[in-house]
């Protein structure tokens, strides 16, 4: 396991539009970052995910996606294979973070996934083997 992350340079801040919060601080897996919604930081290989425990929200990142740059196809997947180093080992770190509480998950490409983190990864993993 990596040692070291660096979180996203930029958290929107709750309180108002326009406004973030620019880090160059490092991060290690389990810390809960200093910053508006406390996001605690999962490690997961090729990804770093946040959890906004207290909102029930997931920061998924490009770890999954809702919309496929290379193909166009929409709802929650896997990135491309073409962007991944392994989709087996994408699926497997999906493992590490399926458990957390959020109703609502936040990925890199396309709009939010309203469903559960658990039903987000079944429908990924569901995509990843048909």
């Amino acid at each position: 396991m990596q040692d070291e992350l660096r979180p996203p340079e930029r958290f929107a801040r709750a309180a108002g539009p326009g406004e973030v919060l620019v880090s160059d601080a490092t991060c290690t897996d389990g810390d809960v970052l200093d910053v508006p919604g406390a996001p605690r930081v999962m490690h997961t290989p090729g990804h770093c995910v946040f959890h906004f425990a207290d909102h029930g929200v997931v920061f998924a990142g490009d770890a999954l996606c809702m919309w496929n740059p290379v193909t166009g196809s929409r709802g929650i997947q896997l990135m491309p294979r073409q962007m991944n180093v392994s989709n087996a080992q994408a699926l497997e770190s999906l493992a590490r973070v399926e458990q957390l509480e959020a109703g609502a998950v936040l990925v890199g490409h396309g709009e939010p996934c309203r469903e559960s983190l658990r039903v987000a990864v079944a429908r990924a993993r569901e995509k990843a083997a048909g």
